[in-house]
């Protein structure tokens, strides 16, 4: 089962014979092996002779860049500023931070990976993001919208933790039902191998068929029970157009309004054209 360890308690080097072995008062196979010009930490392993530095594995790897530029050009990303504003502020060219992103991105997929293999929730709530790059035509946002080397939509889905608001897994795809199916099959070699969790989404259809492609199942309906209904509308009441006033029933009230007639029946507006106010349950 994978674990965290830091650079140097262990060989990443994967034909040895002590590969991924953290070390312990029985396994100590890795000794430290002076430092670089730049004054990186140097480590050997004395099994299979393989030296590294203590940012093997790391983002920061044979990079040229400091720490803190790095770190920095990141965290604008977080905050959500494009990749051509930190160029302009920064100095570093677009694909290098992209670079870095993409870098990131991995390092990051796997530390949780590990953090939440055996993370379990009671219930779920999977969200849906539209997105298209390059389109300069008609936006189609149908999943059987037509592709072309300029145009592309992309799905991303994202299960959440309905309790502490976690996200717990995230798929990218060209249609939401690929996405979904991503975000099962992660939840699936996470803390749900054997069944899905219960689940609220907007109600769009393509779920289920992600539910049954990964798990061959859907989770049981909990709580009141069915799906939520719209009942007919209902017209409490009125409101004049003449006067601007709000009636329940009958004639206008209003002593200067022209208008003197309303349906009785069904409380709808006659020669005052009044604006209805409608009472929907959900």
């Amino acid at each position: 089962m994978a674990e965290l360890a830091q650079v140097g308690a262990f060989c990443p080097n994967a034909e040895c014979a002590n590969y991924g072995k953290t070390q312990t008062d029985q396994q100590a196979n890795i000794i430290r092996f002076g430092r670089t010009k730049a004054g990186r930490q140097c480590y050997q392993c004395t099994t299979c002779g393989q030296t590294f530095t203590e940012t093997k594995g790391t983002i920061f790897y044979r990079r040229r860049v400091a720490e803190d530029e790095i770190l920095d050009a990141l965290a604008q990303l977080a905050e959500g500023s494009r990749i051509s504003s930190i160029s302009r502020t920064t100095g570093h060219k677009e694909d290098t931070i992209l670079e870095w992103l993409r870098e990131a991105a991995k390092q990051t997929e796997a530390v949780e990976g590990v953090l939440m293999a055996n993370y379990r929730i009671s219930r779920g709530q999977l969200d849906g993001l539209w997105a298209y790059v390059g389109n300069k035509g008609k936006k189609d946002y149908t999943e059987t919208a037509t592709e072309t080397a300029e145009t592309s939509q992309f799905w991303r889905s994202t299960m959440i933790d309905m309790d502490s608001r976690l996200r717990m897994a995230r798929g990218i795809a060209k249609t939401e039902t690929e996405a979904s199916r991503e975000v099962f099959a992660t939840l699936q070699a996470r803390g749900h191998p054997d069944a899905p969790l219960p689940t609220m989404s907007d109600g769009w259809g393509g779920i289920t068929p992600a539910m049954i492609g990964v798990y061959g199942q859907v989770p049981p309906t909990k709580g009141l029970g069915g799906l939520p209904h719209v009942s007919a509308p209902r017209m409490i009441g009125s409101i004049c157009s003449s006067s601007n006033t709000a009636t329940s029933a009958g004639a206008c009230s209003a002593p200067s309004c022209a208008s003197s007639s309303v349906n009785q029946k069904r409380y709808w507006p006659c020669s005052a054209k009044a604006r209805p106010i409608w009472s929907a349950r959900i």
